[in-house]
């Protein structure tokens, strides 16, 4: 019925769930799902809230909030939100994790917490529209947000195995300290050779991991972060403190960089910080002309390189 359900402590188990239109308030809640977890319209209030299903979706208005925690775990199908909110009612500390088999699919949704962590093989976006079969059938482990979506979070680490494309959503990160993505040892290299380089931050503020990494509108409080892919696109405004500090490293430790420009800055800021020459390598002609504008910077900055 549409009656709210009045909960302490609850753990529900079945082969399949459904909760549709429901109000449902507990101090902790845990929904087991052997095959699919369904929550359409319904709204689900704890303290705790735990999640898992083969498959969960989330719909027509669907909201759930944990003032603690909020986890969501697919063991092989999709996480797949529709006009749907992931909220927390807590403090900052409050935390929201999905981790998917599959996929994490968002549409026209929003995820607001103070701790935000995705988890998938992939994570992308997708244009604005609705998820076509396609988006749902498509590839496994993507994280897809339309324009509609909302990303909005204390904290943000985000990890997939191909893709992270946040192209179409918007992305706003305070200053909290995201579960991964620092780097102690090239910290401390900087410290040692250009301390005032470090950022404030202990720690990444967002992270982001994938060999494809796609970013539109991103918003940053904190000034510390750390994106780890072979390629990286910014299609958006960054709204950021001025002396944002950008950690960008190689999804693949082996892959070559690919464009001379950025190979030579790149040697020329490894130059920078251990006062040893950095090396970049071009082919000859135009591969040559193209890393020139990052040489003369080298050489008009005095970068050893």
């Amino acid at each position: 019925s549409n009656s709210p359900l009045r909960l302490g402590n609850a753990t529900w188990t079945a082969g399949s769930l459904a909760l549709n239109r429901n109000t449902v308030f507990a101090n902790n809640l845990t929904a087991d799902a052997g095959q699919s977890l369904t929550i359409q319209g319904g709204t689900l209030i704890g303290s705790n809230v735990t999640l898992r299903g083969s498959t969960i979706t989330l719909s027509n208005g669907a909201q759930v909030s944990g003032s603690a925690l909020t986890r969501l775990q697919s063991r092989s199908g999709n996480v797949l939100l529709q006009d749907s909110t992931i909220f927390f009612t807590g403090t900052g500390a409050a935390r929201i994790e999905i981790d998917s088999a599959a996929s994490i699919l968002l549409g026209n949704s929003s995820l607001r917490g103070g701790v935000i962590q995705l988890t998938a093989a992939n994570t992308s976006t997708t244009p604005a529209r609705a998820l076509t079969q396609a988006d749902i059938s498509g590839p496994s482990g993507r994280v897809v947000a339309d324009e509609g979506s909302l990303i909005d979070a204390l904290s943000l680490g985000i990890r997939a195995a191909t893709r992270i494309d946040l192209s179409r959503a918007t992305t706003q990160v305070g200053n909290g300290l995201a579960g991964f993505g620092a780097d102690s040892a090239f910290l401390a290299l900087i410290g040692e050779s250009q301390p005032s380089l470090l950022p404030t931050s202990s720690g990444p503020n967002a992270s982001f991991q994938a060999p494809d990494v796609r970013l539109g509108s991103l918003g940053l409080v904190g000034d510390y972060l750390s994106i780890k892919a072979d390629t990286l696109n910014f299609s958006g405004p960054i709204d950021a403190p001025s002396d944002l500090f950008v950690h960008l490293r190689p999804s693949t430790p082996a892959n070559a960089i690919r464009i001379e420009a950025n190979a030579g800055n790149a040697a020329a800021i490894a130059g920078f910080l251990t006062k040893k020459p950095g090396i970049c390598l071009t082919v000859s002609a135009p591969g040559f002309l193209n890393g020139l504008t990052a040489l003369a910077h080298a050489t008009t900055n005095c970068f050893p390189m």
